[in-house]
């Protein structure tokens, strides 16, 4: 893959999420006009930054992936998922956890913690 198609890569995850140059390139640790030159292909596109875009993607999918009536602002509304639900998540979180890395890990093991204490809270597990 050329830099210009790994560029369109990085802009089409940016896309998903919905967002603005700013805020992927914070997310990113880079400068958004830096950010602009690696989506456009003028400067060479690391694999790091393609693997990370990809993270931040997934990470940012986890409260997409727990039905809507169980998700707030501020995350997810664990206290209000059914029993039969939590262990499920749980596996899923437990196996992301171990295909990206970084902060992008830390969310997904935080969201199996949280989980693991809610079980526990109802004396599930």
């Amino acid at each position: 893959m050329n830099d210009f198609e790994k560029g369109k890569v990085l802009r089409d995850v940016r896309l998903r999420l919905n967002w603005k140059q700013p805020r992927m390139a914070k997310a990113l640790e880079i400068d958004k006009t830096y950010l602009s030159q690696l989506e456009n292909g003028r400067k060479p596109v690391d694999d790091f930054y393609l693997s990370k875009a990809e993270g931040i993607e997934k990470a940012n999918t986890i409260k997409e992936e727990v039905p809507g009536e169980y998700r707030t602002s501020q995350g997810i509304a664990v206290e209000l998922i059914p029993p039969e639900m939590l262990e499920p998540l749980w596996k899923h979180f437990q196996k992301e956890s171990h295909r990206v890395q970084g902060s992008e890990r830390m969310r997904y093991q935080e969201a199996a913690i949280v989980i693991t204490r809610e079980q526990t809270r109802r004396g599930l597990s």
